[in-house]
């Protein structure tokens, strides 16, 4: 959660999407299993309404 928490602090677009997949940070953290990243992204205002290409 640290990388997380960090990037939030830096401005960093919690709903921005990867070119080739079009996952977000929800998307990966949902797909890594990590929790606590989950949670810090959701209460950062991220999007769970963003489709991915899959």
């Amino acid at each position: 959660p640290e990388p997380t928490n960090f990037l939030i602090k830096c401005n960093a677009s919690v709903n921005a999407v990867d070119k080739v997949n079009r996952n977000s940070p929800l998307h990966c953290a949902v797909l890594a299993g990590n929790v606590d990243a989950v949670h810090i992204l959701l209460e950062a205002g991220a999007s769970v309404d963003l489709e991915n290409a899959n």
